[in-house]
């Protein structure tokens, strides 16, 4: 098992079993969102037979202990990515599907406005733009 996964499931306090480990490892090697159906689908090629429902309750655990963190695409279910990962936003192509990450992201501005004009203090955000990729164009 990557120590990498192991120290994850320990730092959120979190038992390491086969079903969480296989979740994790198919979050880890993606370089999407994925949905728990893509999930579970990467998880059988490596002959793991945990099924749908498992990993729709894992999800919900990773979200809630912070390892990971829905995506909303605009499609019909959500997709998660862990929030390890470097902060960044998405595109989506409205066409086909295509995903591509966004790694400029200076709200400075716009967070400085929220806070001066509505008095709130943002503790993060999330930004998703969606259009037509260079090939759907």
């Amino acid at each position: 098992m990557n120590s990498m996964i192991k120290k994850t499931l320990q730092g959120a306090n979190l038992k390491q079993t086969k079903a969480r480990i296989a979740v994790l490892s198919a979050l880890e090697e993606s370089k999407v969102p994925m949905d728990a159906s893509e999930i579970h689908k990467q998880i059988q090629k490596s002959n793991s037979d945990v099924d749908l429902a498992t990993i729709y309750r894992i999800l919900e655990k990773f979200e809630a202990s912070g390892i990971a963190h829905r995506v909303n695409l605009n499609k019909d279910r959500f997709h998660y990515e862990l929030l390890s990962l470097p902060h960044h936003h998405h595109v989506v192509c409205k066409v086909c599907g295509k995903v591509q990450d966004i790694q400029d992201c200076d709200l400075s501005t716009v967070e400085q406005s929220v806070k001066e004009n509505l008095g709130f203090a943002i503790q993060n955000h999330r930004l998703e733009f969606f259009g037509f990729c260079k090939n759907c164009s």
